[in-house]
């Protein structure tokens, strides 16, 4: 079957191969602006992330505690009566599209795309019951799905796709639809970000129900009902059905709930949106004995439900190049960092040679971590000029080959976005950061001044870091060891 297809182009399909970079060894001028560019980018990104996840465990606080009539604390999901989704189902919502939910089928799934990347959007109880049968299949799923990848086939991993159809539409146009030699594993992060959030999670799910058994779907962190609402999707949601936002937004997170949490292909790949667990004691059986139910919607809890908290290190943990061990995960303020050996020890146990996991924006789309003997960890982000078009990164996917050999990177990019763009968009975020904190900058420009008309630009650096970085948003990532003395043009001492 035909797609079709957005604006894109493939730009390398190529198999790894041990010391083999994955960025080009010679760079012009402006690639290595670039790159500076993209590691400021980087570090504005993830602190708007731990300010966004803080935010929402406020929210959720406020929840907990202030009211007494909110449909969010319950903890039995919710579910609309098949009469009420009946009763929707003879509205008419003009130019939206009505499938017939007992007669789905891959034509179906055709016209839905093609509706989308029209700029449609689905009838209010095609996608109630999208939802809420996948949700059904998805609760009987295990929390580790058990991936063979076929003798004379693949098994492609999709990194983020942050409601970029546009992306979508490019990976679905290389791998073509599942089935057969062709599985597919969408690791996590489908919606926020993007513009298509309720488009992308209507079509993964309407994959995973046409072809359940050549479609896998892992949690990420933003599968998560309350970080949902700080960030895009729940907006988006309400925008796109005011009349019933709700019950699409609740049935939603039902299927957050249920969504399994890692991927293993046999003696291959552990796959998972994040990382692995900060308690080096837990094993595999531990992550497949998990009790997945609808309390578990969001980690953004305290008291921390039984579970959250291995879920939570799964899909917000980073590993560490640098240093062994797990510790606590400052950046995000949640999840965890895991050494190179955390992750052999892991592997090792599993017979597995690779983690694969997504969660960051890396610029080639693909990286790769050694972690010794042979073990290593692959970073796949599927979102090309993240966020929203304004970024300069490439999307990429992960093909295994069922003859054992090593995995293939297809790259791919769905728009031109030159250096500027992302250095305008940096420029702006750091302006906000800057003026979001303009009281305590004053006050700590003034100690330094010590009655001064004039600090030094060291001083002014110095409070810079000490002010915006400090408390819940203290960042210093790895491995560049990048602080606002980058961000400011200036070289680290």
């Amino acid at each position: 079957m035909k797609l079709l297809a957005s604006p894109g182009r493939v730009l390398s399909r190529r198999s790894l191969t041990t010391g083999v970079p994955i960025a080009f060894s010679k760079r012009l001028p402006s690639e290595r602006i670039l790159c500076q560019q993209w590691v400021v980018h980087q570090a504005l990104e993830i602190h708007e992330e731990a300010k966004r996840l803080h935010l929402a465990h406020f929210l959720h606080d406020l929840y907990e505690v202030g009211s007494t009539d909110c449909h969010m604390d319950e903890t039995e999901a919710p579910a609309l009566d098949p009469e009420a989704i009946q009763a929707i189902s003879v509205v008419v919502e003009p130019e939206a599209l009505q499938l017939d939910m007992e007669k789905l089928s891959a034509a179906g799934l055709h016209a839905m795309l093609q509706h989308f990347m029209q700029g449609g959007r689905l009838h209010t109880a095609t996608l109630l019951t999208i939802l809420q049968e996948a949700a059904q299949l998805l609760g009987e799923a295990p929390s580790v799905s058990r991936v063979a990848c076929p003798p004379q086939g693949h098994v492609t991993i999709v990194g983020d796709l942050h409601g970029s159809l546009g992306d979508l539409m490019q990976v679905l146009e290389y791998t073509g639809m599942p089935g057969g030699h062709n599985v597919l594993i969408f690791n996590g992060d489908f919606i926020d970000r993007g513009q298509s959030g309720v488009e992308v999670l209507a079509v993964l799910l309407t994959l995973k129900l046409l072809y359940p058994d050549f479609v896998y779907l892992n949690r990420g962190n933003h599968e998560d009902s309350q970080l949902a609402k700080v960030y895009d999707f729940h907006a988006e949601v309400t925008r796109k059905y005011p009349d019933a936002a709700n019950a699409v937004y609740d049935a939603a997170s039902v299927v957050f709930a249920h969504l399994p949490v890692c991927a293993v292909i046999p003696g291959q790949a552990f796959v998972v949106h994040a990382g692995l667990p900060g308690d080096q004691d837990l094993t595999l059986a531990d992550i497949e004995a998990l009790e997945r139910t609808y309390t578990i919607r969001t980690v953004c809890r305290k008291g921390q439900v039984k579970g959250a908290k291995l879920i939570e290190d799964l899909v917000w943990s980073d590993p560490d190049p640098v240093q062994n061990g797990t510790k606590r995960n400052k950046a995000r303020n949640a999840g965890c960092l895991y050494g190179r050996d955390v992750v052999r020890s892991w592997l090792k146990a599993l017979d597995l040679k690779y983690l694969v996991r997504s969660h960051q924006c890396v610029q080639q789309g693909f990286q790769e971590l050694d972690c010794g003997e042979g073990y290593k960890v692959f970073t796949v982000f599927s979102v090309s000029n993240y966020p929203n078009k304004r970024g300069t990164n490439r999307g990429a996917i992960l093909r295994f080959n069922g003859d054992g050999s090593m995995p293939m990177v297809i790259q791919y990019s769905t728009d031109e976005v030159s250096e500027l763009d992302l250095l305008r968009h940096n420029q702006r975020s750091l302006s906000q950061l800057v003026m979001g904190h303009k009281e305590l900058l004053w006050q700590g420009f003034k100690a330094k001044a010590e009655g001064e008309p004039h600090i030094s630009p060291e001083d002014w650096v110095a409070v810079m870091e000490t002010e915006i970085c400090a408390g819940k948003y203290y960042y210093r990532p790895h491995p560049n060891g990048v602080t606002l003395r980058v961000m400011l043009g200036i070289r680290p001492p």
